[in-house]
């Protein structure tokens, strides 16, 4: 019994040192995760510019469609590009990174007046015209961070060839005959018969130009790389003096006959099909000052980074021979988008480095 007794006393005094020894301190979940939420919490309200969340207010019964759809189409954007982060790495200057971004969403004017109308007679085969009116943003023009042109691209099972090479063209404001009618922005090779995707471009700069010279806003241009001659984009082999038409089709610029069977029934479920994917243009602005400067900078120093990565003891139990105090810090992070309302006015926002995907510890 007092064998018993005095190995239960030794072994609780082995105990006791070893806890003393370790440097590893346990790790309170509860309190963990209400830091957790009151650093994003900081962190969202930072970006946001904002000292404290808005007041209260009953929500609405029903979002605008029309907000919805930017949110849609922002949150699309967003992935699109997170898929495409591995190839390309992409700094933004600090203010522009860091804070809020508003994103607005400018449609591209009906190109048919009306659904039965016929394609006008100036439609051409290689290429398409595509405008925008920017003129109510002219006022925020200094605050523009990025543009981005979406077009949705459809499937074609009339088309003649299965792939095509595409490119983005900003129409210019020709002064002479010598003077050139176009700038070229981007291109992609695309499949014509394959099923219908979103096409993006950054056309910041195009933005950027028509909102401080209104006078040269006059669109784009989507046309084939070289319509004199057939590009064939498997082995990037070119068929000379061989004119190829566009056959790539665009929501909300051809006509649905040129796509579909005349088959009325069939037309008007295309049209239902492809509504809501017109042509637009999302515009990302920093929003105007909330707080002065002084503030401003004061919020930025303190807010706590909202990906930030750091439970030691699971560290510690996966790599027991790693280093006792170890830097964890996000390796993968990917912006969120967030609808929130101010009184009544809805607000659509970006908010950059908010979603973890990943982290590393040295």
């Amino acid at each position: 019994m007092h064998y018993c007794v005095l190995s239960a006393f030794l072994i609780l005094h082995l105990v006791t040192v070893a806890l003393s020894l370790s440097t590893c301190s346990t790790l309170d979940m509860d309190q963990f995760m209400r830091k957790r939420i009151e650093a994003i919490r900081g962190q969202i309200l930072s970006k946001l510019k904002l000292t404290s969340p808005p007041e209260d207010y009953p929500e609405p019964e029903e979002v605008p469609p029309e907000v919805i759809s930017i949110y849609n189409s922002t949150r699309d954007l967003l992935q699109e590009k997170a898929s495409r982060r591995a190839a390309a790495c992409e700094r933004e200057r600090s203010d522009e990174e860091y804070y809020a971004k508003e994103v607005y969403k400018i449609d591209m004017p009906p190109f048919f007046p009306s659904e039965n109308a016929i394609p006008p007679t100036f439609y051409r085969p290689y290429f398409r015209i595509v405008r925008f009116d920017v003129s109510a943003m002219e006022k925020n023009a200094s605050n523009l961070v990025k543009a981005e042109f979406r077009v949705f691209r459809l499937q074609n099972p009339k088309a003649r060839v299965p792939e095509q090479r595409i490119e983005l063209y900003q129409i210019l404001k020709s002064k002479d005959l010598t003077s050139p009618t176009q700038r070229y922005i981007d291109s992609k090779v695309v499949k014509t018969r394959a099923e219908g995707e979103w096409l993006s471009f950054d056309v910041t700069d195009a933005v950027h130009e028509w909102l401080h010279h209104k006078d040269r806003n006059l669109g784009f241009k989507i046309s084939l790389h070289c319509p004199c001659c057939t590009f064939v984009p498997s082995n990037n082999y070119i068929i000379p003096n061989k004119s190829e038409e566009l056959e790539a089709r665009f929501a909300g610029i051809d006509g649905t006959s040129t796509y579909t069977s005349g088959d009325q029934k069939t037309i008007k479920s295309t049209r239902k099909k492809n509504s809501g994917k017109t042509p637009h243009l999302l515009l990302m602005l920093l929003p105007s000052y909330r707080l002065e400067s002084q503030q401003t900078n004061r919020r930025k120093k303190r807010a706590l980074d909202a990906a930030y990565c750091f439970v030691l003891s699971l560290y510690n139990t996966i790599n027991p021979e790693a280093s006792a105090s170890p830097c964890c810090v996000s390796q993968d992070l990917e912006p969120l988008t967030i609808l929130y309302y101010i009184g009544k006015t809805p607000k659509i926002e970006q908010l950059s480095n908010m979603i973890v995907k990943s982290c590393k510890c040295s």
